[in-house]
């Protein structure tokens, strides 16, 4: 169905969280968005941001249950997931249980800064780390600002959250590669951990040739090139303009 500026049904795309991040992670990419057909949903665990009162997960399955549960309903219009690190497989998931569930699924899956489900987990017991040394693999990943790590009653309440985040995406361990019948759009930075061939390991969950783009940076380059990042979402949203106008 295209969409056109004062359509009152929106395409819809749901941001899932990296690891620590809450509602308001995404903004430095967010604010990119300039096309009047689109809405955009940040999605965000419990522990943090809005939802400080809530306890901490540190399960996939159980994270995964949780979103499902909380956008089942919103469903029924055009939609696709994007997902950072922890967030990309948080994304799958949840596709798989929208699948299992006999929901019609995300037109697309855009995910970033991890390998494919296959691949396992990079510093698996990150989560587990002594308090040093957690501070120390925090500051490598360059998610966390120098400023943030040197707060101790700022970090008093991180920690635990972060720790859980890690904890989940260590243990995930998905039985087998499950096919998603949708495409999946892949972006990479250049100096992450997450080699080009773990990314391409995403080709393993679907029929569709995957899209792949390589951006310079580490973990975090979704904010360094973060206009250019979210035009190559746009560009691949279901019911885009510019896509119509070239069928």
């Amino acid at each position: 169905m295209e969409k056109t500026p004062g359509t009152a049904e929106k395409t819809q795309i749901y941001f899932f969280p990296f690891a620590g991040a809450s509602f308001y992670s995404y903004n430095g990419l967010i604010k990119e968005m300039t096309a009047p057909w689109l809405k955009v949903k940040a999605l965000e665990l419990p522990g943090r941001g809005k939802k400080t009162k809530e306890p901490l997960l540190s399960d996939i399955n159980d994270m995964a249950d949780y979103f499902f549960n909380q956008i089942k309903e919103t469903l029924s219009v055009p939609y696709a997931f994007y997902g950072h690190s922890l967030g990309s497989i948080l994304a799958y998931e949840v596709t798989l249980k929208i699948i299992d569930n006999h929901i019609a699924p995300p037109a697309r899956l855009f995910v970033s800064g991890r390998g494919g489900p296959c691949v396992p987990p990079k510093d698996k017991d990150i989560g587990t780390l002594s308090r040093e040394e957690f501070h120390a693999k925090l500051k490598e990943y360059g998610g966390t600002p120098d400023e943030v790590l040197r707060e101790k009653e700022l970090m008093d309440f991180l920690e635990p959250l972060l720790r859980a985040d890690f904890m989940a995406a260590g243990n995930y361990a998905p039985e087998k590669n499950r096919k998603i019948p949708i495409p999946v759009t892949v972006f990479n930075g250049t100096l992450d951990n997450v080699t080009r061939e773990d990314a391409f390991k995403w080709q393993e969950i679907t029929d569709t040739p995957i899209t792949f783009k390589e951006f310079n940076g580490g973990h975090f380059f979704i904010f360094d090139h973060s206009k250019a990042v979210w035009d190559s979402i746009v560009l691949r949203l279901p019911s885009a303009p510019i896509l119509n106008s070239m069928r």
